[in-house]
């Protein structure tokens, strides 16, 4: 199991907070009754984006200007969905996350 991905919110003092209310909380609980690991990616990608801060972090969802990309003609600016660069980073921690909680499955990953 896994909870979900931070977006891109933050406080006044710079940290990163849920906007998936219960949710992260009720995973984590059901993972625990069940004995099964949780990867705690809403607790990664807060890590991922605090280090970023609010400015950096566009760089990481997609938010581009105006022009930059042929889908996005009057550019975009979203908070939940990531740039491919975004993306890849979101994997590597999800890999780390999986060779800590789930050593099974180590060899699995290349």
């Amino acid at each position: 199991m896994l909870t979900p991905v931070n977006r891109r919110t933050f406080n006044s003092q710079g940290e990163g907070t849920n906007s998936h209310g219960d949710y992260p909380r009720a995973i984590r609980e059901l993972g625990e009754a069940l004995k099964i690991p949780v990867l705690d990616m809403i607790e990664q990608t807060r890590i991922l984006l605090e280090k970023a801060g609010p400015e950096g972090a566009k760089k990481i969802f997609l938010w581009t200007k105006a022009g930059e990309y042929p889908y996005y003609p009057r550019g975009i600016s979203d908070d939940t969905h990531f740039q491919i660069s975004g993306a890849h980073e979101v994997c590597r921690l999800m890999i780390e996350e999986i060779k800590a909680k789930v050593p099974l499955l180590v060899p699995c990953i290349k």
